[in-house]
């Protein structure tokens, strides 16, 4: 999955600024970045869970840089 402010997830604005305007947002509303992807990776290991066609006991996870801090927690 895309995490947020990259790919299809990624807005004009943040195309311009980076993630420097969404981390700075998300930290004045009392979260963080890393805890907003985590929390997505989350929702989106549940979804896979919930198929009838995945294992869910296969389910891995892996990143560089951002995907891996994510991968971590």
């Amino acid at each position: 999955m895309e995490q947020l402010c990259f790919g299809e997830r990624n807005t004009t604005f943040e195309k311009l600024q980076g993630c420097n305007v969404a981390t700075v947002n998300a930290l004045a509303l009392g979260t963080t970045m890393i805890g907003i992807r985590v929390y997505d990776v989350m929702r989106a290991v549940d979804y896979l869970k919930s198929r009838k066609e995945v294992d869910g006991s296969r389910i891995g996870c892996m990143g560089i840089s951002g995907g891996g801090t994510a991968t971590l927690y």
